[in-house]
């Protein structure tokens, strides 16, 4: 997944870094995802402010957002069974060109926040 992130990302978080947080979550929680589930695909949603920042002023993006739900198994405490339901984003950077590139947004401050917890 990390390869897939766009090259903001990747240059604020390395790839060790993005799998060590995903393996360490997954672990905790002993999260289980099925039932995954693709909805609307929205073309130029408003994105968050934290994956605006991500998106450098110099390159052109076309952004998309692309609806998802599923199923999530975990233990936190107790043990939950949740449906959850959230909107994914995707920018495609110099669209229409030979540099056409598609890339994930997504936002590395949920990494910190949980070292914080700790």
């Amino acid at each position: 997944m990390y390869e897939v992130m766009h090259p903001s990302i990747q240059g604020t978080l390395s790839k060790d870094e993005y799998v060590t947080f995903q393996e360490h979550h997954f672990e905790r929680l002993r999260l289980e995802i099925s039932e995954i589930e693709v909805g609307k695909v929205s073309t130029n949603p408003r994105i968050p402010s934290p994956l605006r920042t991500l998106l450098p002023l110099d390159l052109k993006h076309e952004l998309y957002g692309v609806d998802l739900s599923y199923r999530a198994h975990f233990v936190s405490g107790i043990r939950l069974n949740q449906s959850i339901s959230k909107t994914v984003y995707v920018a495609v950077a110099n669209p229409g060109t030979t540099e056409e590139s598609m890339y994930l947004l997504w936002d590395p401050s949920s990494i910190e926040e949980e070292e914080q917890e700790q």
